[in-house]
Order: C-alpha cells, then sequence, then structure tokens
C-alpha cells in the first residue's frame, strides 16, 4: 500500500503530468485497448494478480501440466512458461507454481520446486502517467539519446578507453584510428547539413568509415540494386521508396555522424553473378573492418522498423489494477485512475531474450557477420544491447535492461589449442541451425570466419583449412551426426566427410575427453596447376586406422547411450537425444572372465554391438566399415571401461582403399574383453 500512495504522490506532484498523460500510442495500436477489456484475453488465475507489493504467495497453478495448457490461450501463462523453460519438460510434475514477494519493487518472484524460477515485472506503456516515474517502459522505442549514447560507446571503443565495457585495462591513446578502405560501394548518407542520399562508387585506395547491417531479407526483398537501376541510384536514392529497415539504418548512421553505410542488398548488384562472386568472398572482411553493424533483431524482414516494438512474442500484457483506492486522503481523481491506466505486466527485458526471439540469428550470413564485426549494436523490440571485443557480456544502452546469463550471441576471442577445437566445434553446430537461402553459399557464408580464425594458427601446427574443417581440430570436427532431423546430401559441395556436405542440424560426439586417437587424419592437397592459389587447392582426407565390417540393421536404439550410470555418454551435454540404428562389428568377441556378473556376451560371441547414426537412412548399405577414431577409458569399481568412437564408411569402388562417408558410431567394451582391433591400414576419404 505504502509503494502505491508514493506513486500517487509522484504523479499529483511531478511538472511532467501534462506530458505523460499526453503521451498516446495511435488509436489503431493493439496496445491502446479500452481499460475493461485489458484482462479478457488473460486467464482467471493471471487476471487476479494483485498488484504492486504483496506478502502472501499467490498460486498460479498447482501442476506445470497446467500451466502448458493455459498457455495456449492465456499471453500472460506463456511468457510464466518462457520463464519456467527449463522446468516444462517436466509438465506432470505436481509442484506448485507461486508468485512470491520480492526484494526489488515492481518486482514478482516466479516460484516451483522449491526456488525462485524466474520474474514478473510491473511496467507502463505509452499512455501511462507512470511512464519514467517508477516504472519501466512496458513497449520502449529507440530515441535520439540512446543514439547519442551509442555514438560515445563507439568512440570509446575506437580509441580504448573503457568506458565501452565493464574492463578498465585499457589504454588512453586518443589517437583517432586511420579509417579503413571503403568497400566497392556504399551509400553515401549524406551528413546533418546535406542530407543527401546515393550510391557510391568507391575510388582505388578510398578509406572512409562505414555502418553495416545486419537483417533478414524476408521472403521477397521489396527494394535492392539491379543492373537496370544502378546508374540512377548513383545519382538519388529515394528515401521514400526504401524498406523500413533501411530507412532506420540510415536515419541510426545520420545520427552516429558516420557518412556512408553498406547493405548487402543495395551495395552488391543483385541480378549480377560476377559482381557477386567478386563481392561475397570480401563479405568477412568488409563487416571485420565495420566502424558498427547495426543486427535488426526485432525486424521480421526488411519492411519492419527495427527501431520500435513490434514483437508479440515477448510484449508485456495490458492489465487492468485491481486495487482499492481507500486510505489516498486527497490524491486527485486523476492520480488514481492514472493508477489503472497503462499498466502492463511481463518478464524483464534481457540479451536472452533479444536472440531467443531474434529474426535474424537463423540466417546464414548472420552467423559471420556479427562474429567478425568489432562492435555490434543489437537492436531489440525497442532496446539497444552492445557488443564489442572489449565487452564480458552485451550491456543495455538507455533503457535499462536486466544482465542475461546468455553473454553473447558470437564468441568475439578467439581460443588456441583444445579450446580453438571447441570453439570451432561450437560455431558449426550453431551455423547449422542457420538458414541460407542458396544452398551452394554453404561454405561462402562461413569462409571469412575461417579465414580471420586461420590467421590465429602457428604455421605447421595444423592450419590446413579445407571444406569447412581444419587439419588441427580433426578428429573431432568429423564425428558429426543429425540431432534427429533428415539430413539433405550435397556431394558436389563438398567431400562427404565434411558437415558442409549436408543441410540440416547438426552435433558432434562427446569425443573432446578421448585419450586415444587414430594414427592422424590429413589434408593432403592434390596434383593441381601450378597456378592455383593455395585458397582454391583442392584437398583429399587421409588417414591410418583400423578397420572392421560391420552390419547395420534397420532396429532402431537409442544413439550415443550405455551402460546407465557406468559409462560415459557418447553424446555432449544438452544434446539431443536421436534415434539410430544397431550396429554390429564383425568380430570375435573374447571373454576373459566370463563369471563376470558385468557380462553381457557369451565367451565368444560373433559381434559386439553398438549403435549407429547414418548421414542418409532411406537406404542402408550392403557393405560398410568401421574406422576406429577415437577411444574413451573410464574406470568404475575396479574395471576399465571404454568406448570406441567410429567413422562409418562404403567403398567407393571394389578392392580400392578409397572409402565414403556414410555415418558414425559408436560401441563400448569392458576390461574383462578383449577387443581385437586389426593392423593399421592407409585409407582416402572422398
Amino acid at each position: 500500500m505504502e509503494q502505491l500512495k508514493d506513486l500517487t504522490r509522484k504523479i499529483t506532484t511531478s511538472r511532467r503530468l501534462t506530458k505523460l498523460l499526453d503521451h498516446r500510442v495511435p488509436e489503431n495500436d493493439d496496445r491502446n485497448l479500452k481499460a475493461r477489456d485489458r484482462n479478457t484475453a488473460l486467464c482467471e488465475r493471471c487476471a487476479n494478480i494483485p498488484f504492486g507489493e504483496f506478502w502472501d504467495p499467490y498460486p498460479l497453478h498447482y501442476r506445470i501440466s497446467s500451466l502448458v495448457s493455459s498457455s495456449d490461450s492465456c499471453p500472460l501463462c506463456r511468457l510464466v512458461r518462457y520463464q519456467l523453460s527449463g522446468a516444462v519438460g517436466r509438465k506432470h510434475a505436481s509442484s506448485d507454481i507461486t508468485l512470491q514477494p520480492h526484494s526489488k519493487p515492481w518486482r514478482i518472484w516466479l516460484h516451483a520446486f522449491a526456488l525462485h524460477m524466474g520474474e514478473l515485472q510491473w511496467f507502463a506503456d505509452s499512455s501511462s502517467p507512470c511512464l519514467g516515474i517508477d516504472l519501466a517502459a512496458g513497449y520502449p522505442k529507440i530515441d535520439t539519446e540512446a543514439v547519442d549514447l551509442l555514438r560515445k560507446l563507439i568512440g570509446d571503443c575506437l580509441h580504448e578507453r573503457g568506458n565501452c565495457s565493464n574492463l578498465r585495462d585499457l589504454s588512453t591513446d586518443e589517437t583517432r584510428p586511420s579509417p579503413p578502405l571503403l568497400p566497392r560501394r556504399v551509400i553515401d548518407v549524406g551528413d546533418t547539413l546535406i542530407p543527401s542520399l546515393h550510391l557510391h562508387e568507391s575510388g582505388k585506395n578510398e578509406r572512409g568509415h562505414y555502418i553495416t547491417l545486419s537483417h533478414r531479407w524476408g521472403n521477397q526483398l521489396t527494394f535492392k540494386t539491379m543492373n537496370d537501376n544502378i546508374e540512377a541510384l548513383h545519382d538519388s536514392i529515394n528515401l521514400d521508396v526504401l524498406p523500413l529497415s533501411f530507412k532506420d539504418a540510415i536515419a541510426v548512421t545520420r545520427a552516429l555522424g558516420v557518412r556512408y553505410l553498406w547493405i548487402d542488398a543495395m551495395c552488391i548488384i543483385q541480378d549480377d553473378y560476377s559482381d557477386w562472386h567478386d563481392q561475397a568472398p570480401l563479405m568477412g572482411k568488409i563487416y571485420r573492418s565495420s566502424h558498427c553493424t547495426l543486427a535488426a533483431h526485432s525486424a521480421e524482414d526488411s519492411t519492419v522498423s527495427f527501431l520500435e516494438s513490434t514483437s508479440t512474442s515477448l510484449r508485456p500484457v495490458a492489465f487492468v489494477p485491481k486495487i482499492s483506492l481507500n486510505g489516498f486522503g486527497a490524491a486527485s481523481l486523476t492520480a488514481r485512475r492514472a493508477l489503472a491506466t497503462g499498466i502492463c505486466i511481463g518478464i524483464p527485458h534481457t540479451f536472452k531474450q533479444a536472440i531467443d526471439f531474434s529474426h535474424i540469428k537463423k540466417r546464414g550470413w548472420v552467423l559471420q557477420e556479427l562474429t567478425l564485426s568489432p562492435r555490434v549494436a543489437h537492436f531489440s523490440n525497442g532496446y539497444i544491447y552492445w557488443d564489442c571485443e572489449h565487452t564480458t557480456m552485451p550491456k543495455s544502452v538507455a533503457h535499462k535492461a536486466e544482465p542475461s546469463v546468455q553473454s553473447r550471441v558470437v564468441m568475439k576471442r578467439i581460443e588456441t589449442g583444445i579450446n580453438f577445437v571447441e570453439s570451432w566445434i561450437k560455431l558449426v553446430t550453431e551455423y547449422s541451425k542457420c538458414e541460407l537461402t542458396r544452398a551452394e553459399d554453404k561454405l561462402f557464408t562461413i569462409s571469412g570466419i575461417a579465414s580471420e580464425w586461420q590467421t590465429h594458427l602457428d604455421e605447421g601446427t595444423g592450419n590446413l583449412y579445407h571444406a569447412g574443417v581444419f587439419e588441427c581440430t580433426m578428429p573431432h570436427a568429423l564425428l558429426w551426426y543429425s540431432t534427429g532431423h533428415k539430413l539433405k546430401k550435397y556431394y558436389q559441395r563438398a567431400p562427404s566427410w565434411s558437415w558442409a556436405s549436408v543441410d540440416g542440424k547438426l552435433q558432434f560426439m562427446n569425443a573432446h575427453k578421448a585419450t586415444e586417437f587414430a594414427n592422424t587424419f590429413k589434408l593432403e592437397a592434390l596434383a593441381s596447376d601450378p597456378d592455383t592459389t593455395e585458397k582454391d587447392r583442392a584437398f583429399q582426407l587421409t588417414g591410418t586406422v583400423s578397420m572392421m565390417e560391420v552390419r547395420i540393421s534397420r532396429e532402431k536404439v537409442l544413439f550415443g547411450t550405455g551402460v546407465p550410470d557406468l559409462f560415459p555418454s557418447a553424446l555432449r551435454p544438452r544434446a539431443v537425444d536421436v534415434t539410430g540404428y544397431n550396429l554390429n562389428i564383425l568380430r570375435e568377441w573374447h571373454v576373459a572372465s566370463p563369471d563376470d556378473v558385468l557380462n553381457q556376451h557369451s565367451e565368444s560371441s560373433e559381434y559386439c554391438s553398438g549403435q549407429a547414426s547414418m548421414d542418409d537412412d532411406s537406404t542402408l548399405p550392403k557393405k560398410a566399415f568401421c574406422a576406429r577414431v577415437c577411444t574413451l577409458r573410464t574406470n568404475w569399481r575396479r574395471h576399465n571401461y571404454q568406448r570406441e568412437f567410429l567413422l562409418l564408411l562404403e567403398p567407393v569402388d571394389d578392392g580400392s582403399q578409397r572409402y565414403r562417408r556414410i555415418g558414425v558410431g559408436t560401441v563400448y567394451t569392458a576390461s574383462f574383453g578383449n577387443f581385437d582391433w586389426p593392423e593399421l591400414q592407409d585409407i582416402v576419404i572422398i
């Protein structure tokens, strides 16, 4: 009650009262609902949540299954479900979901399984006099103040003053870095005095700072540079015909005091393959040299503004507070009504939300754009999140957002050694989830990142790169498999052993703790024309491995599992469980101690069973082999166990040592068994 009284006093005495009351959203905006209609979309429990501060727990749902069911129709239950995403999988659990008092004003704890699992927060929309006094904006917009702060952060980052980050060990050199070389074409946005707008063809060695835009094209891009309009665009660009995202990018570029802007759709001729072929390999360098990249997370396509709160997925829910006005003394009628005007309830804004509901994160080119950009301004539903090479995690600009457990969308620092291997595998895993308009762009799209990362590898330490794989990341980078979705194979795009030979979501086997490896997989250069550049050289994969024939049956099994609680899984932590096929290695299995209670095999079996994940399961091979890649050993109750990680291969020709990858497999064996692998042999995988 004291909290509400204090808010009333602020409203009645504030000089900004009239301005706040007049600050309305458009009449056709669905946020401008009549008060009596605001709670109709909520379920009964959500509609009766006590407004403001309360002392007793409020029961929201008695089971997770009840929350899941209600979230289909209640928008607030959907937000609660998002906050409890880690527990939603336990939908049959009987834990109560309650709202409990919070130490921070205008916050509520979401409590389940005897833990605080998330938060709710009260907000004010643009029609509320509470906005900016006590309650945060429910539907914020990017304003000039936010862009001014962004401009200062960019300057601090360029001069390494440290104010752009949480770090304070940077130099204080005030010398402005020399501008980079301009891309072949940029959009000249003019300046505040002469706001001209045209497509600029850069001169040889011409330098200048430029902004880049990372955006989602959508199903149909409404404006792009073509052979038939490029001459006109050199003279002038009509701002009125541009899509909203492009207009926003131009406005922000001008506000940042930068002369040039680079947008892929406008700076590459879209119906000229030779121009695209020349410019596409340079895109990594273009973003790497960018003054700042604007990431339009909340714009579904180029026709949508990224400066406003447009997403319906995370917006706070309009709410009519059910409060008693008794005890407010001389509070005016206007102030009382203000308490029930423009109130919203939702979840605190975080960078994790921006990424979880981003429209651009699934776009293949974006991974390269955001990974290589030295400075990124993430625009999401009225918020700006700043990220640069000096930050430990993205931080909000102007409108305050909560710290997030998700540190950033991409890696800014390149690791070395085994950490390089794990970083590359993580990056490829994320990239496999992305979408590409053209399947043939698969390797083009990630080539800029590969080139940049390759410079951090010492000469002679496995720095060769081919078809999406660094030599130093093998054999780990060879052990990829589907997350359960059907993979589409492209033999002409990449060799069968490369993850780039398929389209579909991938994950990698849990081999990073393996202790024994096959006798080196290598990228071996093929004979080529003497004038061929290093970048265009062709390679084949060679290896010295132990091979056995296998049989793969249609019997479905859970891929990568072992003896429960005894043996590490072949899957990485948080990997998706997938269905595989039964795999039998055709080899004698000799039992040293047949009386051992853990022994599941007869004294002399004809095969050892395991699991296989196939790249293409439409047809199973008549003849297949497994190549032993690496071995993971562990100990339990004085017994040693080991897991074998296998590449599944089929011969290209009878009698040859040339093979094609068809999948991966795994088997586990015990110390009391002696599994005889044959002698090593040299093979080639194409």
